[in-house]
This record gives C-alpha cells, sequence and structure tokens, in this order.
C-alpha cells in the first residue's frame, strides 16, 4: 500500500473512482467526481494534501483538501479547512483503508499548519481519526438551527488551542455547490461516463420511502412460503421445498420453532428473513441463526437485504446473543460480497453435515436396534 500526491495523469481514473465510489451513496447518482474534477482549479484547493492512495500499482483510495472559514459571531471571517470528497473503491472499502488514507492527510495537514477542519460525515467513522461533534466547540453549522446538535456536523482541531474560545458559523466553500449551480455542465461531464442506474436508496438524502420491517402475523403464512419457495427457486433447489402451509404454520406460529420478519417498501412487502435460536457450548451462550434472507429481485440494491442484516443484529444484541450466524452458497457472490462489507468472518474450515428426513429415520431404526441387541 502506497500513498503519494495525485499527479495530471491520475485525474481521470481518480475521478471515475470517486464516482464508483459515492455513486448512489447519498442520492441517486452522484456528483463528487465533478466536484472533484472542477475543484483543481478552485484557488481554494491544496494541491499538497490531495493524496492517492495504490494497492499493487493500482489507484483505489482518493482524498483532497480545502480552505474553508468560519464567520464569528462579530462578523468576521476566522480561517479553518476542510476535506473531501475521500473515496475508496467499493471492493476496498470497510477493511481500514480509508482510515490510513485519513490518518497519513491529516498528520501531512497538521505539518502544514492546518489547524481546525470542518466536515460533514458519519461520526461513526470519523470518531476512529479524532473528530467530534463541531458543536462541542461551538461551532454552528449553517444549515441547521444556531441551537442545533447537529450529528452530521464535525470538526477538530488538529493544533491545539488553534480555535480557542470561539464560536461562529461554518458553510462549506462555494466550490462544493459546483453541480447545482452548473447542471448543464455537469450534465455535460457526466455523459462521458460509462452509464449507471440511480436509483432512490434508504439513507439517501430526501429519501421519503417508507420502508418498514415488521414481524409477520400467523394470517401470512402462505407468504411466507411463498417467499420461502422464491428463495429456493434463486438458489436453484426448488424441487427441495417440501413444506407447506399448515406445517409451516404450525412450526411457526404454535410451535414457536422460528420466527419470521418482513421487509416493506411503501407497504408492499418485498423481502423477508426467517431466524431461530441454536446455542454455543464455547460462548456459553445462545445465538441468532438466519436460516433464510430473501429480496425481490427487482428490489435489489437498495440496501434492504443489509438493513435486514442490521435489524436481526440489534435483536440479537438486544436478546443477548453472543454471535449470529447464517450459510451462503459459494456461488452467490453478491451476497457474500455484502456479508464481508458487514464483518462477517466466513467460516472456510467448516462443512455443514446433514441427515435430511428418510437419513434421518434410518440412522434411528439402526440405533433403536442397537439398543435392543
Amino acid at each position: 500500500m502506497n500513498i503519494r500526491l495525485e499527479q495530471p495523469q491520475d485525474w481521470h481514473e481518480v475521478e471515475n473512482l470517486t464516482r464508483e465510489a459515492f455513486w448512489n451513496v447519498y442520492r441517486p447518482g452522484c456528483t463528487e467526481h465533478y466536484v472533484l474534477n472542477q475543484y483543481r482549479n478552485n484557488p481554494d484547493f491544496i494541491p499538497e494534501l490531495d493524496f492517492v492512495m495504490e494497492e499493487d500499482g493500482k489507484i483505489m483510495g482518493q482524498v483532497m483538501f480545502s480552505k474553508a472559514e468560519i464567520t464569528l459571531d462579530d462578523g468576521s471571517r476566522f480561517p479553518s479547512w476542510t476535506f473531501g470528497p475521500i473515496s475508496v473503491a467499493p471492493e476496498y472499502k470497510r477493511k481500514g483503508y480509508g482510515l490510513k488514507l485519513l490518518n497519513y492527510a491529516l498528520e501531512k495537514a497538521k505539518g502544514m499548519g492546518v489547524g481546525l477542519l470542518c466536515m460533514e460525515g458519519n461520526i461513526e467513522f470519523y470518531k476512529h481519526a479524532g473528530f467530534d461533534l463541531a458543536s462541542k466547540l461551538k461551532i454552528h453549522y449553517h444549515a441547521e438551527p444556531w441551537e442545533s446538535e447537529v450529528p452530521y456536523f464535525l470538526a477538530q482541531e488538529l493544533i491545539p488551542g488553534y480555535w480557542g474560545n470561539r464560536e461562529g458559523t461554518y458553510c462549506p466553500p462555494k466550490g462544493y455547490f459546483v453541480a447545482d449551480e452548473n447542471p448543464e455542465a455537469f450534465e455535460v461531464y457526466e455523459a462521458a461516463f460509462p452509464k449507471k442506474e440511480k436509483l432512490r436508496l434508504p439513507g439517501q438524502l430526501g429519501y421519503t420511502c417508507d420502508f418498514n420491517i415488521r414481524p409477520a402475523r400467523p394470517e401470512e403464512t402462505g407468504l411466507v412460503l411463498d417467499f420461502i419457495k422464491k428463495l429456493a427457486v434463486y438458489e436453484k433447489c426448488a424441487d427441495d421445498v417440501v413444506a407447506d402451509e399448515a406445517t409451516l404454520h404450525h412450526s411457526l406460529f404454535v410451535e414457536h420453532s422460528a420466527e419470521v420478519v418482513f421487509a416493506e417498501e411503501d407497504g408492499m412487502v418485498i423481502g423477508f428473513a426467517l431466524f431461530f435460536h441454536n446455542f454455543s457450548t464455547f460462548v456459553g451462550r445462545k445465538g441468532l441463526y438466519l436460516e433464510d434472507l430473501f429480496i425481490l429481485p427487482e428490489k435489489r440494491g437498495r440496501g434492504y437485504g443489509k438493513a435486514l442484516l442490521k435489524y436481526l443484529a440489534k435483536l440479537a444484541v438486544e436478546r443477548h446473543c453472543g454471535r449470529m450466524e447464517w450459510i451462503c452458497l459459494d456461488w452467490n457472490k453478491p451476497a457474500l460480497k455484502v456479508y464481508g462489507s458487514i464483518g462477517a468472518i466466513p467460516m472456510d474450515e467448516w462443512t455443514v453435515q446433514r441427515l435430511d428426513e428418510e437419513a434421518l429415520k434410518r440412522f434411528a431404526e439402526v440405533a433403536m436396534l442397537d439398543e435392543n441387541d
């Protein structure tokens, strides 16, 4: 892994990387690559703090810094700085590369006299690089009420005491709004890239779709069975489904052998998860075992599967489970990629052993004969 300054010959590759990293993350499509393209000619741009990260000669990360300012209570301007976009190629995300790149850049920025950074981002990630809520430094965000504790507006003093006991309001540099101010120029620029589908997804800014996860009801047993059959078709084992609605209803809602939750979009069921508790002797506690998870094909790529996983993870924590486990077919690369992104560890050294119903009966009969000998 190598971190170096960006060079002109890197520009197109870096902009394409940024586009891939931000596509459909905060809005349908993205504009961050255009911001980067235009910012290099902006007087606020700091070329000495424009870095790329390489792995085996391939650029897979990028971050740039900009001058900024804070308007103090008396109307005067106080110099500050910001950074972004910071991009990591999708296949390298959640592996620590972004934090390594950011920490490297922060050290370089501090060495250049950068005293205070303000930015918008997820505190759960940026806290690991020393960022905290900007409101704790009495720095307000221009688009929110003065007294608000804005969860996504963060700040960090790189030079202790630089900010002092001041109070003021931050607005991102104008250059970050270039795509909104020049939509036609942005469309011309965007047309030079390969076409990608723009999707409205949960978690995006301004997302208004009603997404909900809820327990299945007894009268919905038929719908549960329908989703089980859809999953079986996807896994190329439709003939293996022998469950019927009566058996399933008894198992789920009389014996309570397992639980089912549905994922809904605007009131329509678009996915499900079936799970139950197992037990780990090593951990000494119960676990949550995910038997089935399925999202309708036309609703995939919108974060719903990950939302179900997160729901179950929270449930497992609330129920004091020691861990959460599931099985994934080795050819299901999209699912394996999602599982890897949330920190799941493949148990490659383990194999699943199964006695189906007929084999179970035969073995039980042999065991009974042995007892009678």
